[in-house]
């Protein structure tokens, strides 16, 4: 019924658990694919797979990244669903029962997610993923671009015949590529929908691609950029594009502003700061503006201070 996919990138150190996790379901019609995404760590990892051989459709490729890694459990699936869980996330043993029975109950339904727990090396250890990006009203077009609803990978699953019929996961995207395909599923029609219980252990972890805030932000940028080329000229759906993609310039020139800051460049924190509220048209925002204009030298020592004192409380 079910084909969970797990994309494996140096994913040797975790991936055990992950697997128990799975192995440990009350639901048990389903199939696991790993992909080796073109792993350096590929000898230690299939050592850490040889226990659950045979429990385990194990694919190896060359390196593409985790869209490509994806579409090739995709591709390889039994199952009339297909479950993404990250080799280093931990699933709840009721996980499958309960989102599989929420797509048999409802045969409308095409995607459903719940809520994950997040533990590891963040100052947001403890908290729930809908804490930080609730999750409120139904799941469409404009309630996923507005992020007013955020599925979280690892605790989607979905119908296989709905994400390939839009194509699956965009190869050339690098991060934000989940959110990517949950835009073009709403495009297409599809039904999404969510519950709140928490039922995955989301990890993060710091050194992670997702760690670089600019990058992720450049990323968001991207996916943007692509969906406003699928909008209607002058549509409503193209003009909340236009200002999400306005807005999120302004957030990566505000965090640019920042690293400038850090790095002692007040000159360049300027810049990237009055281009950011141009858009944002922020009070503070104002006043840093002014503070690096007239005593650059204060501003910066005062960021840095900030920054050591937050970090240092935070872990």
């Amino acid at each position: 019924m079910v084909s969970v996919i797990i994309p494996a990138y140096n994913a040797a150190g975790l991936i055990s658990e992950t697997l128990q996790s799975v192995f440990a379901q009350t639901y048990r019609d389903f199939e696991t694919i790993v992909v080796n995404d073109g792993s350096p760590d590929t000898a230690a990892l299939e050592a850490v797979l040889r226990p659950f051989a045979d429990r385990l459709v194990y694919l190896r490729q060359e390196n593409r990244g985790v869209s490509a890694a994806r579409n090739t459990g995709i591709r390889a699936a039994q199952g009339r669903y297909v479950a993404f869980l990250d080799s280093d996330d931990l699933w709840e043993p009721g996980f499958l029962e309960a989102q599989v029975g929420m797509l048999e109950r409802d045969p409308s339904l095409d995607l459903v997610y719940a809520d994950g727990l997040i533990f590891g090396d963040t100052r947001d250890n403890g908290r729930t993923f809908m804490e930080l990006f609730p999750s409120q009203g139904e799941v469409g077009f404009e309630s996923l671009l507005l992020r007013r609803c955020t599925p979280l990978t690892s605790t989607v699953v979905a119908r296989r015949e709905a994400v390939l019929e839009v194509g699956a996961f965009d190869e050339s995207i690098r991060t934000s590529e989940d959110h990517d395909l949950w835009l073009r599923l709403a495009v297409a029609g599809k039904h999404l929908s969510y519950q709140r219980q928490v039922f995955t252990r989301y990890r993060r972890r710091q050194g992670s691609m997702t760690a670089d805030p600019v990058w992720l932000a450049q990323n968001n940028l991207q996916v943007l950029v692509k969906t406003l080329g699928r909008c209607r000229q002058g549509s409503r759906a193209s003009g909340l594009v236009q200002r999400a993609i306005e807005k999120k310039n302004a957030e990566i020139e505000y965090l640019k502003g920042q690293r400038a800051l850090l790095a002692g460049d007040a000159s360049s924190a300027l810049e990237h700061f009055r281009a950011a509220n141009h858009y944002l048209h922020s009070r503070k925002l104002r006043l840093a503006e002014l503070g690096l204009r007239w005593a650059p030298w204060l501003v910066v020592s005062v960021y840095r201070l900030r920054r050591k004192l937050f970090f240092k409380k935070s872990f």
